[in-house]
């Protein structure tokens, strides 16, 4: 009945037709964004999207009951690759049609799509593979981090779901918490051990952003605001646990209040990447690039 219901108003919010974009006057109708919402891979998404002023409607997911829509929303179009599932967010329906399932396919087509309406982010392939890199390597790490501290703690996971989905499906996730953390920790690899690797992999990731800025640059590759600085922003700077009021577009535990007294690790370890340069930086463009309001 709750699948049927959820699949109800989708179609009914896919049906609204917004007219033109201001901005780009050939939109007739909003994106559809399908997303596990605080996932850093999602933000790097809204962040493209929100930057090129693209009306988009966002479909809010929790892990592992999102296998529950994605097969309905992409059908055979999505896919696989070495961090995720093809029913792996975030995934992007054009107003033409077009599925695209991978945070970095949908910046690339949004920045050749529309750069020529609204110049913005420079993306050439030194700053392409800088955006694969933080994908394969500081993103996966920092899921494995994230969720070995807060998959242990019911009542964080629980307000994790009630600030980021509708009640129903917060709801529905906690009922089903307990076999939600068994399919997390297994499809994740999600271990002590993994967790540690994962830290000492984003150690060398923040200190390779802080040799990148050791010039004194203000971007990763030179004046101009880059899709690899929001890429590092969103998949390096997540590890910060930036707040809605410091620019993150979704609920993230909050660093004094959730973490503190029930995480010494978890605390410690974002407090390091937030004193960090690197970590910094990512803030840095939260603050003053990032307008969630």
């Amino acid at each position: 009945m709750m699948m049927s219901l959820s699949n109800f108003f989708w179609t009914m919010l896919r049906s609204i037709d917004l007219g033109p974009s201001i901005l780009h006057p050939k939109i007739q109708k909003p994106f559809r964004l399908t997303a596990i919402h605080f996932s850093p891979y999602v933000e790097k998404v809204r962040w493209v999207l929100d930057l090129y002023q693209i009306p988009y409607v966002e479909r809010a997911l929790m892990p592992v009951l999102h296998f529950a829509v994605l097969p309905w929303v992409v059908g055979l179009k999505g896919k696989k690759d070495s961090q995720s599932s093809r029913f792996s967010t975030p995934v992007v329906y054009t107003d033409r049609g077009e599925c695209l399932s991978d945070s970095s396919s949908i910046v690339s087509y949004v920045i050749d799509r529309f750069s020529s309406v609204k110049p913005g982010l420079a993306f050439d392939q030194e700053m392409i593979a800088f955006d694969q890199y933080c994908k394969a390597e500081v993103g996966p790490g920092l899921r494995k981090v994230f969720y070995h501290s807060v998959l242990q703690d019911r009542n964080l996971m629980r307000k994790l779901a009630i600030h980021n989905v509708g009640p129903i499906q917060a709801k529905l996730f906690d009922l089903s918490f307990p076999w939600i953390k068994v399919l997390i920790e297994k499809g994740l690899v999600v271990t002590e051990k993994q967790s540690q690797i994962s830290k000492d992999q984003l150690r060398r990731a923040y200190d390779r952003v802080e040799k990148m800025l050791s010039d004194g640059r203000p971007f990763l590759f030179g004046d101009r605001l880059s899709a690899a600085d929001i890429s590092w922003a969103c998949l390096g700077g997540a590890m910060c646990m930036p707040s809605p009021n410091e620019g993150y577009g979704a609920f993230l535990p909050d660093l004094e209040i959730d973490l503190r007294d029930r995480f010494l690790d978890l605390y410690a370890f974002v407090k390091e990447c937030r004193q960090h340069r690197a970590g910094q930086h990512a803030l840095f463009l939260f603050s003053q690039y990032r307008n969630v309001n």
